[in-house]
């Protein structure tokens, strides 16, 4: 039976790429928001912050499943 925990750590290692996708475009030149006006430098900062945050807890999250040898998800892949 999955755990809750490899549920959440596969949940929040999709939310991490995403964020890191995100991320990469917002820093893409000539990249726009939804309202077709440039981001600004804040929003570039924040974006960059989320992402690295997510890469973070995903990490620690990694951490805990390894220590609890789950057999279903491999930290890392």
């Amino acid at each position: 039976m999955i755990t809750d925990q490899q549920i959440i750590y596969d949940a929040l290692r999709i939310y991490a790429k995403h964020r890191q996708t995100f991320c990469e475009f917002v820093h893409k030149e000539d990249s726009e928001s939804l309202e077709g006006k440039p981001f600004t430098d804040i929003e570039k900062a924040d974006a960059l912050k989320i992402a690295k945050q997510c890469s973070r807890l995903t990490d620690i999250a990694a951490q805990v499943l390894q220590d609890q040898q789950s057999p279903i998800i491999i930290p890392g892949k």
